[in-house]
């Protein structure tokens, strides 16, 4: 929990509560633990590398989780570019960018939005494999939403 709280930069108390839901949902595992005694720690491991919400989510309840779940990884991909780019850790042009934000008003008629949407589902089958060594691991975040008046 130490290493998370540090890469994330939240507190502890909140990790665990967030911790407990995302273990709750399936979203996080059980990956065993390291070390004896009080220097003992409980490992944890994403359940996938890609992470999907339920297009079928009908009820109220299931809508606002997905919500707030859309929420959350909004805020955390936002904290971790306002981070770099305070850190000067980020690299906003030339091919090693790592740091960029896009925001476009798109008018797409049906079929190209079912063509953006095979896009953005290819993006993520090639790219979402396992961190290799050496790697720099960024974070990208897809978020499309319909216009509303």
């Amino acid at each position: 929990m130490a290493e998370i709280a540090a890469a994330v930069g939240r507190p502890r108390p909140t990790l665990y509560h967030h911790l407990t839901i995302m273990l709750r949902a399936g979203l996080v595992l059980d990956a065993g633990a390291r070390g004896k005694g009080r220097k003992r720690e409980q490992l944890y491991k994403a359940a996938a590398s890609i992470v999907r919400t339920d297009p079928n989510a009908t009820s109220k309840q299931e809508r606002e989780d997905l919500a707030s779940l859309t929420e959350t990884h909004t805020r955390y991909v936002l904290r971790r570019h306002v981070r770099a780019m305070k850190a000067g850790t980020a690299v906003r042009e030339g091919p090693n960018r790592n740091a960029t934000v896009r925001h476009l008003m798109l008018d797409l008629k049906p079929k190209d939005l079912r063509a953006l949407n095979k896009d953005i589902e290819a993006l993520a089958e090639k790219w979402a494999a396992k961190p290799k060594a050496g790697a720099h691991v960024i974070s990208l975040l897809i978020l499309m939403g319909p216009k509303s008046d």
